[in-house]
């Protein structure tokens, strides 16, 4: 094993002060009131939580009927969900059904738009799926 070398005996040029283990020499130390870490800890990167909220809680400006009219990004989310199912997007209308068998389910005494509303699309989907000869709704762009 390798011994650290003697520190000299000559301390009068540091004022008395014995530089070794644990001690640096003044000059090298951080000055009274300076943190040792001036710059901090580094900022966490941006989670995909963090950005999914940042975007859903924004307000976009949607044109429908030719008239614009802002939502927030999970009210444009619903709304493009909503309309792909009615469109006849087979996973569109899975997610949709699935959430309101599972809506309907945790609330014991359903409020009355959920049931007239939950209905309405059974019964629209039912009866796009029943008509053979009925003309075919075309998905939105991008399924």
């Amino acid at each position: 094993m390798r011994k650290r070398p003697k520190i000299s005996e000559n301390t009068s040029d540091l004022g008395g002060y014995e530089v070794g283990f644990g001690k640096p020499p003044k000059a090298s130390r951080f000055p009274k009131g300076q943190s040792g870490n001036p710059a901090g800890r580094p900022k966490r990167g941006t989670s995909l939580d963090d950005l999914m909220a940042k975007h859903l809680d924004k307000t976009y400006s949607i044109t429908i009927n030719g008239a614009r009219t802002p939502y927030s990004g999970l009210e444009a989310l619903v709304m493009s969900l909503v309309t792909s199912a009615i469109a006849g997007n087979y996973r569109s209308q899975k997610l949709v059904m699935e959430h309101l068998q599972r809506s309907q389910s945790l609330v014991d005494e359903k409020p009355s738009w959920l049931t007239g509303a939950a209905e309405r699309l059974r019964s629209k989907l039912r009866s796009l799926a029943e008509t053979p000869g009925a003309e075919e709704v075309k998905p939105p762009k991008g399924d």
